[in-house]
């Protein structure tokens, strides 16, 4: 018998040893009962949160290229391991026009694929690089 518990502990446990620090950016949009025109009106201002988060970083290379069936694909630039209770964070930030750092580089989400048997024990981010390649 599988004991969930157990491999998520160890699965934790790696994270916190070789993980690093990531920053997810989520926009605050301000509640208003009336339009705001955020052009022209200056008292408009978004904010954004932002949520450190210890993740295992995996770098991919330029040429990382995956092949299936259907065709060949870009895996991402990046790609990250959070735990479970951070993936509605992940979401709003792929969502609504968050960022992402990772060791001093903005990307963004292209994708969120929760991660596990028998349970969802980690949730693996595919990330971009918003500017120049790493």
């Amino acid at each position: 018998m599988i004991n969930a518990g157990f491999i998520k502990s160890k699965i934790d446990y790696v994270r916190e040893q070789v993980g690093r620090e990531v920053i997810f950016y989520t926009p605050n949009t301000p509640l208003v009962n009336t339009y705001v025109n955020p052009v022209t009106d200056t008292s408009f201002n978004q904010t954004t949160t932002a949520n450190v988060i210890l993740a295992r970083i995996h770098w991919t290379n330029d040429e990382q290229i995956t092949a299936t069936p259907g065709g060949k694909y870009f895996v991402g630039d990046c790609q990250i391991h959070i735990d479970p209770m951070y993936q509605s964070i992940a979401e709003v930030a792929q969502t609504e026009g968050g960022k992402v750092v990772v060791d001093g580089h903005d990307m963004s989400i292209t994708k969120i694929i929760p991660v596990g048997a028998s349970s969802i024990n980690r949730i693996r981010i595919i990330l971009v690089s918003m500017g120049a390649r790493p």
